[in-house]
């Protein structure tokens, strides 16, 4: 699934809400016709406000009919309270007073759209970030390294603004927060927009397998392919299937570069241990100057404390 077709989700479920709200609060008003004196009093309303309409067109002074229509929704009010009516669920009762559910204010975005499609793009990343921080909200003061986490995010952040890189390795020992620091840049670019997805390279494996074994036409690698950002969790620690995983990690990564889309990796790897299991072609793309950027996390083990 694409960034607009999640968005495209979104924005019809919203409207499907709205219409539901409007008909049942519809529905909640015809009950209210079968007791005795409100039909004349909605039927008044409705003949009152198409008056007024005409008035307004022949530019007209509407003064007197206003105040018509203002007490025949007295009087109404006044009759559905002695009949012990919850006027309240007369009119549709939109979650958001901004827009009234519609999503757009003056063709702009409304918060509560945007919130709910953010959401979603986090919904679809595959992995809780609940209670990951953003990269500028990281706690660099739980590292033993504090000085380096600070400029890493520093990089990260400024590489987020600018797109400079498109492909970026996190390495290090266990428990030195690669992960962290990798779902964190990942919930950076998703409530900013962006499509991502999280794998751990274990499970990518799994699924490329897959893949290769029950090749269906109908399915692809865009699942891989179409995310903004995709992060790739514990590099090295998948089994190495012949004609599959050399070979599919390099396609997907290649593809990313080629579409400038970033790709993270994380890894207990060296660059010599990462040379050493991959193909020259893929470490080459991996480690390229020109579109990557390399960290070596050093530092105590985070999950000790």
């Amino acid at each position: 699934m694409t960034k607009s077709e999640i968005f495209s989700q979104v924005v019809q479920e919203q409207k499907n809400d709205r219409l539901v709200k409007i008909l049942e609060s519809k529905n909640n008003l015809r009950n209210l016709y079968f007791l005795d004196g409100v039909l004349p009093l909605v039927n008044k309303l409705g003949e009152l406000k198409i008056e007024k309409a005409k008035l307004s067109i022949s530019g007209c002074l509407t003064t007197n009919i206003d105040q018509e229509i203002k007490q025949t929704k007295i009087n109404l009010i006044k009759l559905l309270k002695e009949y012990n009516v919850d006027t309240s669920k007369l009119s549709p009762n939109f979650n958001c007073k901004h827009c009234k559910d519609l999503g757009f204010v003056n063709d702009k975005l409304c918060d509560c759209l945007k919130t709910k499609y953010i959401n979603r793009l986090l919904s679809y990343s595959e992995t809780n970030l609940n209670e990951y921080p953003v990269l500028d909200k990281i706690n660099t003061k739980v590292y033993s390294n504090e000085v380096e986490i600070k400029n890493l995010i520093k990089i990260l952040q400024s590489n987020f603004n600018q797109q400079a890189k498109n492909t970026i390795l996190l390495s290090g020992q266990t428990g030195t927060g690669k992960s962290f620091i990798a779902k964190s840049l990942l919930k950076t670019y998703i409530v900013n927009d962006n499509f991502g997805l999280y794998i751990p390279c274990f499970n990518l494996n799994n699924e490329l397998l897959t893949y290769h074994t029950n090749f269906d036409k109908n399915k692809n690698l865009d699942k891989f392919l179409n995310p903004d950002i995709l992060v790739i969790d514990d590099l090295g620690t998948e089994n190495i299937y012949k004609n599959v995983t050399l070979e599919y990690l390099l396609h997907i990564l290649n593809e990313r570069q080629e579409a400038n889309k970033l790709t993270v990796f994380s890894t207990n790897l060296t660059l010599l241990d990462i040379k050493a299991r991959y193909t020259e072609r893929f470490f080459s793309r991996l480690i390229d100057k020109n579109q990557s950027l390399i960290f070596n996390l050093i530092g105590k083990d985070l999950r000790l404390k």
